[in-house]
């Protein structure tokens, strides 16, 4: 067995500063739907204190995607438990941590503790409609796009189109 690329962990305290640093980058929050932009302080000691607690339903967990091999942070893994059985996954990476397979990783992960000891039938991810990459990991993780809406208010790019995708338990 291969052993696995990456951790889904909780934040360190000291990785407070990496979140200000990545989720005030425009290239990351450009894609994020729900993430504040301007990313404060406050945002990022909220999410580290977050990435602790347990799952609740209707509650929204976000947690490191951290590298195996050495524990270094390189982006993260939200899920955020539904009712009836759903879930909903959303992620995003360190700019110069992209191409390296760890978002595909982090899903997968994702969906084996959503599909496996969490007893989920259903799971589902919301993206911009131009995200390209974002759409390649989910489908290579078993996605299939199911609807295609406008938000009520443009993203950070003007845009308002989101695509819901969505897997099914095997």
């Amino acid at each position: 067995m291969t052993p696995p690329r990456i951790v889904l962990r909780p934040f360190h305290h000291h990785e407070r500063g990496l979140l200000l640093e990545t989720l005030n980058r425009l290239e990351v929050a450009q894609w994020l739907l729900a993430t504040p932009f301007p990313f404060t302080p406050a945002d990022a000691d909220a999410m580290v204190a977050a990435s602790r607690s347990g799952l609740v339903e209707g509650v929204s967990r976000r947690q490191a995607i951290a590298r195996a091999e050495d524990d270094a942070m390189v982006g993260c893994a939200t899920v955020r438990l539904q009712e009836a059985g759903g879930a909903m996954v959303g992620y995003w990476l360190m700019p110069e941590e992209t191409g390296c397979g760890y978002a595909s990783a982090a899903v997968r992960a994702m969906l084996a503790d959503l599909f496996g000891s969490l007893g989920r039938s259903r799971v589902e991810a919301f993206i911009d409609a131009e995200n390209a990459r974002s759409e390649a990991v989910l489908r290579r993780c078993g996605f299939r796009p199911v609807e295609r809406y406008d938000r009520d208010t443009p993203n950070r790019r003007g845009r308002t189109a989101i695509v819901r995708f969505e897997v099914m338990q095997p």
